[in-house]
């Protein structure tokens, strides 16, 4: 974190602008919401906003790049416990996202769904790739997805993982009243190809 984010005051102006925003896309489309919508729903005033962002663009992009920050710490405290990624059950990492993904359901659904944001997919994508392509270097050989993908580049490895990923979330924000983030995040896991084979599981 920078020394500017460690800072409370800018954290919190930075997080009601965010709130800001994923209120008022719950009310109109992205392109929709001015500036002066977003400073008036976060109680600041114009120039404040400039002070932590370039445009509008730079704000809705802070929002897929905290929650993916969030999601590399978990991400590295699972992979310090777990090297060899051998476990049937998703981690807690993954299930952490599906959840924040379904505690804010219409935002999400607004700009991941039809007619939604195509900038706020291309960051998604990118900061997902970023985050998983720091791992798939480093993939042993016991992953299930390792064996079965042999001299692949890992920068198009890491390119389907996420967007094999951003595909899941969308499709299980659309069925959140039939299933938990806990199965959405296994089945997303297993078809991925993290999770170990079944005839292998207890070996």
């Amino acid at each position: 974190m920078s020394k500017k984010l460690a800072d409370p005051r800018v954290r919190r102006t930075r997080l009601a602008l965010q709130n800001a925003m994923k209120m008022l896309m719950q009310e109109r489309a992205y392109e929709a919401v001015t500036i002066s919508d977003l400073t008036a729903q976060a109680g600041v005033n114009r120039a404040t906003f400039y002070q932590h962002f370039r445009d509008k663009e730079a704000m809705l992009a802070s929002i897929v790049e905290d929650l993916v920050a969030l999601m590399s710490v978990e991400a590295a405290q699972f992979v310090s416990e777990i090297p060899d990624f051998r476990t049937a059950l998703p981690p807690s990492f993954l299930v952490a996202l599906f959840i924040r993904v379904e505690q804010e359901g219409d935002f999400f659904r607004r700009v991941l769904g039809s007619g939604g944001s195509a900038f706020f997919r291309e960051q998604m994508i990118a900061y997902l790739e970023q985050m998983i392509g720091t791992y798939v270097t480093r993939l042993p050989a016991t992953v299930p997805l390792t064996r079965n993908t042999p001299g692949v580049p890992p920068t198009l490895t890491a390119r389907l993982l996420a967007s094999g990923l951003l595909g899941a979330m969308v499709w299980w924000l659309d069925h959140t009243q039939y299933f938990t983030a806990e199965e959405a995040a296994g089945w997303t896991w297993r078809l991925q190809g993290m999770a170990p084979y079944a005839r292998e599981e207890g070996h």
